[in-house]
């Protein structure tokens, strides 16, 4: 995939104005397949990133037939890092599996993932092509959505991520069962690697189909880790 060709940002009407203490519609940037568009990504950047992040991602992967979503997270006050304002998915005060509510703008962002689901169904790529995938906070969102989902999907991907319980599936929904690729640095100062492991196992009792893969580098993508999620992703999608 040449650098640059046919990229494009669109709107889609995410984080609807008055929906969210003024959050303006934000763009996503579209990198179009390597031939026909059979399959697409859809994966969100982390906390303070914006769409461009990933995307030495899918020319990494550059997978034929894959078309490649990248949303750009509102921009937000956040509790972590003391009230200043950045692109995030959701606020956050701590990096922790517990979560006494849920978090202030989770529910604009599992709507965007909804969102985009729909966009590729229309653009006809079926529920079972589409993946849906993250980084960090980025991550969280694509498990949340995963925890409730009742759709078909190919997978999802969270990336050095973690699932905070508040964010858990809610009790009695009956969502379905999903093959998740979790990857994480074992170095990892930002998201320790003891919550990622709470997290594969919570998913693994929950009924997904879990590949974890654990890598010496830090809060970060690596080289290694690229290739086995391709390897993960090329396998699902037949290519």
């Amino acid at each position: 995939m040449s650098a640059g060709h046919g990229r494009s940002f669109e709107h889609t009407g995410i984080g609807s104005p008055g929906r969210d203490s003024g959050v303006s519609p934000e763009p996503v940037l579209v990198m179009p397949a390597r031939g026909r568009a059979t399959a697409s990504l859809i994966f969100f950047h982390g906390l303070g990133a914006d769409a461009h992040d990933f995307e030495p991602l899918a020319d990494a992967l550059d997978l034929p037939g894959c078309r490649y979503l990248f949303p750009n997270a509102p921009i937000r006050p956040v509790t972590l890092n003391g009230g200043y304002p950045m692109r995030a998915w959701f606020d956050i005060k701590a990096i922790s599996r517990s979560m006494s509510a849920e978090p202030e703008g989770l529910r604009e962002s599992l709507e965007t993932v909804g969102l985009l689901f729909q966009r590729e169904l229309r653009e006809g790529i079926a529920g079972n092509r589409i993946l849906i995938g993250g980084f960090s906070q980025g991550g969280a969102v694509a498990l949340a959505w995963a925890n409730q989902c009742r759709d078909p999907l190919l997978g999802i991907v969270g990336l050095s991520t973690f699932l905070p319980i508040g964010l858990e599936k809610p009790a009695g929904l009956r969502a379905l069962a999903y093959p998740i690729f979790l990857a994480h640095g074992r170095d990892d100062p930002i998201v320790p690697l003891a919550l990622a492991e709470e997290t594969r196992e919570y998913l693994a009792h929950a009924g997904h189909a879990v590949t974890w893969c654990t890598y010496p580098m830090r809060h970060e993508v690596s080289a290694a880790e690229t290739q086995a999620l391709r390897a993960w992703l090329s396998d699902r999608l037949g290519v």
